[in-house]
C-alpha cells in the first residue's frame, strides 16, 4: 500500500513537469491585443509601486519592459486567472487590469 502511494505521488509530480502551455494562453487571446497601449505611457504606472497592479512591489523585474517581456505568458496567466495581484482577484476586471491583459495579448510589447 505504501509503495502504491509513493508511486502515485511520483507519477503525479512527473506528469506536472510537462511542456509549459502559457504561450498558448497569450496566443489564443491575440485578438484582444490593444496595440495602442505602450509600457511607458500606459502600463508602467499600473505595474510599479503605487499602481493598482503593483506587480513591482513583489517582482522587482516587473518595473521594466524587458522584465515583463521575459515573463509575459506567466504574467498574463496569473492576472487572467485572478490569482495576481495577490489579494486582489477583481483586478482583472478593473480598467487597469483589462488594459494590462490587452497589452500582454499583443505579440510584441512596446
Amino acid at each position: 500500500m505504501k509503495t502504491q502511494l509513493v508511486l502515485s505521488a511520483l507519477l503525479l509530480v512527473v506528469s506536472a513537469c510537462g511542456k509549459d502551455d502559457d504561450d498558448k494562453t497569450v496566443a489564443s487571446n491575440a485578438s484582444d491585443c490593444d496595440s495602442a497601449l505602450t509600457f511607458d505611457a500606459n502600463i508602467k504606472s499600473i505595474v510599479t509601486s503605487g499602481g493598482s497592479g503593483n506587480c513591482a512591489s513583489c517582482h522587482s523585474g516587473y518595473s521594466t519592459l524587458s522584465g515583463i517581456q521575459s515573463d509575459k505568458s506567466k504574467i498574463y496567466s496569473e492576472v487572467a486567472s485572478g490569482s495576481m495581484p495577490k489579494g486582489n482577484s477583481s483586478f482583472k476586471s478593473s480598467t487597469d487590469g483589462k488594459n494590462l491583459l490587452a497589452w500582454l495579448s499583443c505579440s510584441t510589447l512596446k
